[in-house]
């Protein structure tokens, strides 16, 4: 009898390779999670786009202009967040941090 097993991920910018975690299992990677080329890449583009926004400091973040890009950002990584469960159709549910925010954001 195969033991169904639902993935319980998180995901967030980091300052080299995204970060994507598996919290049963620790670090994982989008091709080891088996998605298509084109989130992947997705999730590559998104994760440069966000690598700007982390040496930055909180009181620089909380600027206008910077947190309407952090929002942007965010925005962009909650829908990468939904698109990975998609893909992983029932078999995934994946948490969103904004490395921007330092929090956990919801869908």
């Amino acid at each position: 009898m195969e033991v169904w097993e639902l993935k319980y991920l998180k995901l967030s910018a980091d300052f080299l390779a995204l970060s994507l975690v598996d919290q049963q299992d620790g670090p994982t990677s989008p091709s080891e999670l088996g998605l298509s080329t084109e989130l992947q890449n997705m999730l590559t583009d998104w994760n440069s786009d966000y690598q700007t926004i982390i040496p930055l400091s909180m009181s620089v973040r909380s600027s206008e202009q910077w947190n309407s890009i952090i929002c942007s950002l965010d925005t962009r990584g909650l829908n990468l967040a939904q698109m990975i469960a998609d893909e992983l159709v029932d078999d995934a549910k994946v948490e969103y941090y904004s490395e921007g925010l330092l929090k956990r954001i919801d869908h």
